[in-house]
Formats: structure tokens, C-alpha cells, sequence
């Protein structure tokens, strides 16, 4: 009997010291920190000493989670580890968009599409499942360089060798360690973990996160415009148009509320961006009808419609079309107006001055009434911080001071394409083993050659309709770059004092273009620049002398 009792607790200290039941025990999160081989022993172990239902608990870590991950090490066959991984990686699409087979028999690859939610710039990721007899430098042969593949190997020796040889910041290939598996099968958060994991051994600027040309089109990379979105969307069904300027997040905001739409079994929720001058076209391929179907035929055949869902049409680019609708009468704007009045169809049309003029300067515009305008301007500074700092996060970089970050949004005006892009040119500065942005990298960012022509454009804002207000935008540049704030009185003794000739009403035209466009910020009646990179792209061009250079050319053009 004392020999069983002595064990007993023999046994009872070794099980109970085990590191396998001790870490887990003493810090539950360690669970998720166990190399998958060793996990189905964790699970025994940690169930003999009774302590396998808490662990599981204070972990977050629900038992059908962890079965799966057992399963994974358990099951040998590559089609029933992708499952498991693509479960957890793709929630909600893996019965639409299965895993798909793109290796052979004797060395399983997988494809898996990623949902909008990942977040990095990858809309799919392979998966390679190499035997256990191949050596590592056989399997990189084989898998080629060119090709997003994270390789997940059969043994710990086969990972620990694949892990060494995938740093070469040259491939695209990505090992995951023993470890690291087990986080991607019990962690929180599996995408951050997957995407964490790529941008270690995977060049960044090749996965970068930060889009820098047009909408934004990845859910986890947009930001802000909360207040906007909460406005249309919590309200009853209705019109709106959206002002703002070239690249401040007019097709971002559209297509983030047509990915929200998507998930409303109300809403019938379509996007198209205007062909030119004319949106017929669009508007009858979106309801089924050829493109050259009139504007009469469209009419029809929305009220027509039997659905119960609702119809929303998300314009984009509609300033041609707006300029157009100004000069035949407004037919097709007195439509769409009629279609909303019954109820049938809505619009969310997007674009700059071409449409803003239409509500505020057409007296017989049908868009004067046709909806609420909504402005769309700098970012919110919540908005603009986390857009600089969890993308980075997400791939394990920091700045080397919070100062560089409010450096940042200051020069930047909290211009999302701004800010993008000096996030993504900063990134290029950086060698592979960086893990923090310094000034050095930001400072250079802010000056390169992208964000000087993202600042560009300005200089025809009214449209290659208007060259009279194209004038009087460059004028009020130039003429006030060097004063850090101004009114209009003083933006008047300027012009007199160059000799210039200038429309009153064109002049205050320009002043709320230049506002709409984030140029201008304007407070009670004082004036400042918004982006301060931009009004030093100006003072290193000698505005007076582009001032000077702005009146001459001017006269010559309305003199012949």
C-alpha cells in the first residue's frame, strides 16, 4: 500500500510538472503556443490531471476548436488538414469557395480564397502539405519562387529546415513552425496570425496592405466615415450625393456601402462607375436589358419589377455625366428623381464639382432637390491614426515614435490617400529585418515623388468645361501660398495688387471649389491651406511668379 501511495504521487508530481500541463496550467494562453505535434498529448495529459475543461476556458478555446486541431495532427491526409485550416482561415466561404487542388498526388497544394476581412493585399493563399521524406531544398525547387505558398511540413525537422531556408526575402515562400500552426488552429484571431506570419519571411511591399490608386476595395484596410455611413444607412430609404474632391475617398465610401449592402436581405444593391457623359448603359446591364436600351425602356422596366427587395443604385464618376445632364434639359435626373418619388429606385451619386454646381448653382436642376449632399473631406483623426498604425500591426511594425505619427497627419491633412501613401512608400525604404519606421524612412516618404503626384491635379479642378474658374483656382493659389491664413479681403488686395482682372462670383466659386477639393479650409471667414505638403509644393514652385505668369496667359487667352 505505501508503495502505491509513494506512485501515486510520484506520478502525480510528474504529471503535474510536465510542461505540457504546467504551462498551460500556470498561463492558460500558452495552449495555443504548443507545437502540433505535442498536442494531442497536451490534451491527455491535461485531461488526466483534470485540468483540460478549465484550460480550455480560461484559453477562449472552445472544445470543438481544439478537436480540430488534434484531428489535424491525428489525420495524416493533406484534403482534411486544408479543411480544417480553411475553416478557420475563410469562415463563411469555404461552402461556396472550397479549397482547390492545384498541386499533385505526391505533393498536396491548395488554393483558398481569403475573405475581405484579411488584412493584407492577398485575395488568395496556397497551402503546400510536402511528404515527409523530402528534403527542404527539394520542396523550395519545386514550389518555384514566384508564387505566394506557405508550406506547412510533416515533421518538426522538416519545418525547423524549411523555416531557415524561406527567409530568403527573394521567394514568396512562407514555413510555419509547429507552433505556429497550433495559433492558426486555436488563436483568436487566425487571419492576423496567417498574415503576421507572412509578412516576417515575405518582402512587405509585396503584401502591403495600403492601397494608393483608387477605391478601396478590401473591408479590412477602410476606415472612418462612420458618422456618413451610419446616416444612410440607419435612415429611411433615400437620395444622396457625395462631394468631394479627386482621391479624398468618394469610391472608398461607395464601396464600402455596397459591401454592407451585399449582407442586407432588403436591399437590392447595385455599383457602377459612369461611362462618360452617359450612365444608360450601366443602369440597363444592371437590370438585365442590352446596353442600348433608352432611357424609356430602363424606366419601364424598373417599375416593372416585382421583387420586394429595394433597389439602390451606387453611382460613381458622375461629373461628365452631370455636365452632360445640364445641357439636354436634365431628362435623365427628372427619371431617376420620378423613380425615387415612387418608391421604386434610389441613388447615391459620387463626384466633384460637376455635380456639386448642379445642387447649388442650377436653378432648374431636378438635383437641387433630388437628395441629401453629403460633403466628403479630410479623414477623422481616430480614422487617420488607426490607418497608420494597425496595418502596420498587422505586420509587425512600429514606429520609433508616436511624434512621427502626428507629423504625419499634421502634413498630410488626414487625406487618406495621403496617408496610404506615405505609409506605403516608408515601407520601401525599410530592409527586410526592419521591424520599426524612423523618421529617416518618414521624412522620405512624404517628400518622394508619389506624394508629390497625388498632390498634383489641382490646377483644373472646375473641369475642361470651365477654364474661367480653372483661372481663378490658380490665381488664388498663387496668390496666397505665402500667407500662412487669409480672408477675402485680403485675397483681394492681392489680385489688385497684381494687376489681375477677376470675377466676383467666380472668385467665391473658386474659394468653396478649393474648400470642397481639401486645398482650402476655411473657419468663419478665415482661409488656411488643409495639407500643409501641399502649400510647400507651391512655395518651392516661386508662386509670384507663377501668379505673374497665370495673369499674362490668362489675358492672352480671353484677348484670342
Amino acid at each position: 500500500t505505501a508503495f502505491l501511495l509513494f506512485a501515486l504521487s510520484a506520478y502525480g508530481i510528474w504529471l503535474y510538472r510536465d510542461p505540457l500541463v504546467a504551462g498551460p496550467s500556470a498561463n492558460p494562453t500558452h495552449l495555443t503556443q504548443i507545437p502540433i505535434d505535442l498536442l494531442p498529448r497536451a490534451q491527455h495529459l491535461l485531461r488526466r490531471a483534470r485540468r483540460y475543461q478549465t484550460v480550455l476556458l480560461k484559453a477562449g478555446v472552445p472544445e470543438e476548436r481544439m478537436k480540430g486541431a488534434v484531428d489535424y495532427q491525428r489525420q495524416k491526409e493533406a484534403k482534411h488538414r486544408m479543411a480544417l485550416l480553411a475553416q478557420r482561415l475563410a469562415t463563411g466561404m469555404q461552402e461556396n469557395n472550397p479549397p482547390r487542388p492545384v498541386g499533385s498526388e505526391d505533393f498536396p497544394v491548395y488554393e483558398i480564397n481569403l475573405p475581405e476581412s484579411f488584412p493584407l493585399n492577398l485575395n488568395a493563399c496556397r497551402f503546400a502539405f510536402p511528404p515527409p521524406t523530402l528534403g527542404s531544398e527539394e520542396i523550395v525547387k519545386r514550389m518555384g519562387r514566384d508564387t505566394l505558398c506557405v508550406i506547412l511540413g510533416s515533421t518538426p525537422t522538416q519545418r525547423q529546415e524549411l523555416v531557415k531556408i524561406c527567409k530568403d526575402p527573394t521567394t514568396l515562400l512562407v514555413a510555419a513552425d509547429g507552433a505556429t500552426i497550433t495559433q492558426l488552429l486555436l488563436g483568436q484571431d487566425p487571419q492576423g496570425i496567417l498574415a503576421r506570419l507572412i509578412a516576417q519571411q515575405v518582402s512587405v511591399t509585396r503584401v502591403s496592405p495600403y492601397q494608393t490608386k483608387g477605391g478601396v476595395n478590401r473591408e479590412a484596410i477602410f476606415y472612418g466615415r462612420t458618422r456618413i455611413l451610419a446616416d444612410i444607412m440607419h435612415r429611411a430609404p433615400a437620395n444622396y450625393l457625395l462631394a468631394g474632391g479627386r482621391q479624398v475617398g468618394k469610391s472608398s465610401l461607395l464601396k464600402a456601402l455596397y459591401r454592407r449592402y451585399q449582407e442586407d436581405p432588403k436591399v437590392d444593391c447595385r455599383y457602377l462607375s459612369a461611362s462618360g457623359n452617359t450612365i444608360l448603359p450601366d443602369l440597363a446591364l444592371e437590370i438585365g436589358l442590352e446596353t442600348t436600351a433608352s432611357l424609356e425602356q430602363i424606366v419601364e422596366a424598373i417599375l416593372a419589377r416585382q421583387e420586394d427587395r429595394r433597389l439602390l443604385f451606387l453611382i460613381d464618376e458622375a461629373d461628365e455625366f452631370a455636365h452632360q445632364e445640364s445641357t439636354n434639359g436634365f431628362k435623365t435626373l427628372h427619371a431617376l428623381r420620378n423613380l425615387s418619388e415612387m418608391g421604386k429606385a434610389h441613388f447615391i451619386l459620387a463626384g466633384f464639382w460637376g455635380l456639386y454646381r448642379l445642387v447649388r448653382g442650377e436653378y432648374q436642376s431636378p438635383i437641387k432637390n433630388f437628395g441629401d449632399v453629403l460633403a466628403i473631406a479630410a479623414l477623422e483623426e481616430e480614422a487617420s491614426r488607426r490607418l497608420l498604425t494597425e496595418p502596420m500591426q498587422t505586420m509587425n511594425i512600429s514606429y520609433t515614435s508616436t511624434a512621427l505619427i502626428d507629423e504625419i497627419l499634421a502634413k498630410t491633412g488626414q487625406r487618406a490617400n495621403l496617408l496610404a501613401i506615405t505609409c506605403s512608400e516608408a515601407l520601401k525604404l525599410m530592409d527586410m529585418e526592419q521591424r520599426q519606421l524612423g523618421a529617416e524612412e518618414i521624412y522620405k516618404a512624404l517628400d518622394s515623388r508619389s506624394i508629390r503626384e497625388a498632390l498634383g491635379g489641382w490646377a483644373e479642378l472646375a473641369g475642361k468645361h470651365d477654364p474661367t474658374g480653372n483661372h481663378h483656382d490658380r490665381m488664388i493659389v498663387y496668390a496666397m501660398a505665402e500667407k500662412e491664413a487669409f480672408s477675402f479681403d485680403d485675397l483681394v488686395a492681392r489680385l489688385q495688387h497684381a494687376h489681375a482682372t477677376w470675377d466676383p462670383q467666380h472668385l467665391h466659386d473658386a474659394l468653396e471649389r478649393l474648400e470642397l477639393a481639401t486645398i482650402l479650409e476655411r473657419q468663419a471667414t478665415t482661409y488656411t491651406f488643409r495639407v500643409p505638403l501641399f502649400r510647400a509644393m507651391i512655395l518651392e514652385q516661386n508662386p509670384q511668379e507663377m501668379l505673374a505668369q497665370e495673369i499674362r496667359r490668362n489675358k492672352e487667352r480671353v484677348n484670342g
